[in-house]
């Protein structure tokens, strides 16, 4: 499946890596630009794609439905996203005031400019480096070098973060913009509940 990347180092077919909620804690709070944390911040909790982030504007935002819509994006197409938390649109309605000279949703600066998609990548990675999570994986013959963690690892753990929270595979892969929900389903075997759970049960519920 297109989901899973080939290595030539390793030969094998590799799941997606995800944040863990203290990783994420760790990287938002090294984080101290503003636009950026917001940027990163929009990013995982609409599980954006980078190229959807630098150009989504307030007017894709529908407060009160909770609702966001992602306009001409990977394939040319249209899709809605929730805003799952009420916290996070209380969030957003306050970044919106504070960047009100702007009709992006995450400008690149107080002018309102757009971000460009290599200046937000290349900012990011600072950050990511600053987190020592910048971790090098492994280098294809063309010189290219893969990291653990990127940008749209966000997007991955977004996807991961609903999943955990038994959210319908269905309406994940209707948030997430696949193609296919055989595209969602590798989610399922990073986060696994039910096995993790009957492993709990197994070994780690107390004796009376």
């Amino acid at each position: 499946m297109a989901i899973y990347r080939k290595s030539e180092n390793f030969g094998r077919r590799r799941l997606p890596n995800v944040f863990s909620t203290k990783q994420l804690i760790r990287l938002v709070d090294i984080i101290d630009n503003p636009f950026i944390l917001m940027a990163v911040f929009g990013t995982f909790a609409l599980g954006l794609r980078i190229s959807e982030v630098c150009k989504i504007k307030k007017t894709d935002f529908n407060f009160e439905d909770k609702k966001v819509k992602i306009s001409r994006s990977k394939f040319d197409r249209d899709r809605y996203v929730d805003i799952i938390k009420d916290e996070w649109v209380s969030i957003f309605r306050k970044w919106f005031n504070i960047t009100k000279n702007s009709e992006y949703a995450f400008p690149h600066n107080e002018d309102g400019e757009p971000f460009p998609h290599q200046t937000l990548y290349q900012s990011y990675v600072k950050y990511l480096e600053k987190s020592d999570f910048f971790i090098k994986e492994f280098t294809k013959s063309n010189g290219r070098v893969y990291h653990t963690y990127n940008f749209h690892t966000l997007r991955h753990s977004f996807c991961t973060y609903l999943i955990k929270r038994n959210v319908p595979i269905h309406y994940v892969q209707k948030l997430m913009g696949h193609s296919s929900v055989e595209v969602t389903e590798r989610y399922l075997h990073i986060t696994d509940n039910e096995g993790r759970e009957k492993i709990d049960q197994i070994f780690n519920s107390k004796q009376k």
